[in-house]
């Protein structure tokens, strides 16, 4: 809190006034978005969660949708990963200011997490154009060894990177044409929620 000294009283402080309206947009975005990780998962039959950016270093899930029971990606609410990490992460990188993805470059440590994990510079500035040319992201192995990921950008209504929409799976049995079904629907929900989003903004 800060204290004025004129009035003598204590006033919520510019932090706290930040942390709220986070809160705020996070509760706003996880409402609207729910309903299309629901339809994309009924479509998919995959692991589906939406992503966002914590602090230009990490990202963790706000919600995810994946099956009760059986055999399936298990994703974890509030887990947090790299941003060079998996798919999700890497749309957060990719379509942040410019500035912020230079930041990022020049002062994160890139952790290995797998043996496909990019931990070199130049090859993460080619990851991040491509992703960037084709709108979407995909992964193999380099998050979790068993795992793949797709993950599109969910943009806000200033047309600001908010969120990562993204599909799970396992690489066990995954086959090219369920892929490429995969990567129309992950980027048509992706716009979806963002329209949703320029609406209620």
């Amino acid at each position: 809190m800060d204290y004025d000294a004129k009035s003598r009283q204590f006033t919520l402080g510019s932090k706290f006034l930040e942390y709220s309206r986070a809160r705020y947009a996070h509760s706003r975005i996880e409402k609207i978005a729910l309903p299309f990780l629901k339809r994309l998962y009924s479509e998919v039959q995959e692991t589906v969660t939406l992503d966002l950016s914590k602090n230009g270093n990490t990202y963790y899930t706000l919600e995810t949708v994946m099956k009760g029971a059986g055999i399936g990606f298990i994703a974890h609410p509030r887990s947090e990963l790299p941003l060079h990490c998996g798919a999700s992460g890497l749309v957060l990188l990719a379509f942040s200011d410019k500035e912020d993805i230079e930041l990022y470059l020049k002062s994160a440590q890139l952790e290995k997490l797998t043996d496909k994990t990019i931990t070199d510079e130049n090859k993460l500035r080619k990851k991040i154009s491509t992703i960037r040319e084709a709108g979407y992201a995909y992964t193999k192995g380099e998050a979790y060894a068993w795992g793949w990921a797709v993950a599109a950008p969910v943009f806000d209504h200033l047309g600001k990177i908010w969120a990562s929409l993204c599909v799970l799976g396992l690489i066990q049995g995954m086959k090219q044409k369920k892929m490429e079904q995969i990567i129309s629907a992950v980027r048509k929900y992706a716009e979806e929620i963002a329209n949703s989003l320029r609406f209620e903004g």
